[in-house]
């Protein structure tokens, strides 16, 4: 069975852990999944309960790049994983450099976090590393403009794919809905 790894900082946001669960909770039916975070923090741990979590134990701070670097490369080659999934932009450049050095296949989500205000030398490095992804997600056609102008990346390997909602959650919930629409329709007769 083929091994993909998802790499978040931590879980402890929101958006970005929802859309990384449901990407998790989708491939899981087809390949192995295993979530690694930097941190061992987060209140949407419960949330990932039936998916098998990795966490390297490092806060994510400029001093400890080095240390998480060299632990997510550790981790990836001893598991052997196939592909690497990097869900938030705070993990896509680590992701990248790890698996370049390893020689795995990496996808890079991009969201409207470019950090436009950095110099050109690092724009040039950073858009070099998103360019050598597999593939490259972008969350909204903002992000891709964002990214197509501070990086340089070609926008026909940039792919919009809107965050997507839990159609489970949304089909538990359709009753109570449906309810809570007709007492509002019944208060505004």
């Amino acid at each position: 069975m083929k091994k993909i790894a998802i790499i978040l900082p931590y879980l402890k946001a929101g958006g970005t852990e929802r859309q990384a669960y449901y990407i998790a909770k989708h491939l899981q039916s087809k390949v192995d999944v295993t979530v690694i975070t930097f941190e061992d923090t987060g209140s949407f741990k419960n949330m990932y309960k039936n998916i098998k979590i990795h966490c390297l134990n490092v806060v994510l701070c400029k001093k400890n790049t080095f240390e998480i670097m060299l632990r997510l490369i550790k981790l990836l080659s001893r598991e052997k994983f196939d592909l690497v999934i990097s869900r938030a932009w705070r993990s896509n450049f680590l992701v990248a450099i790890s698996s370049l050095i390893l020689k795995i296949p990496y996808v890079l989500f991009l969201s409207s976090a470019t950090n436009q205000n950095m110099n050109k030398i690092k724009n040039k490095a950073q858009g070099y590393l998103i360019s050598k992804a597999n593939l490259i997600f972008s969350v909204s056609q903002k992000a891709k403009t964002n990214c197509i102008n501070t990086y340089g990346i070609d926008g026909d390997n940039i792919k919009v794919v809107q965050n997507g909602v839990d159609i489970d959650y949304i089909k538990k919930c359709r009753k109570k809905i449906i309810r809570l629409l007709l007492k509002l329709q019944r208060v505004s007769l």
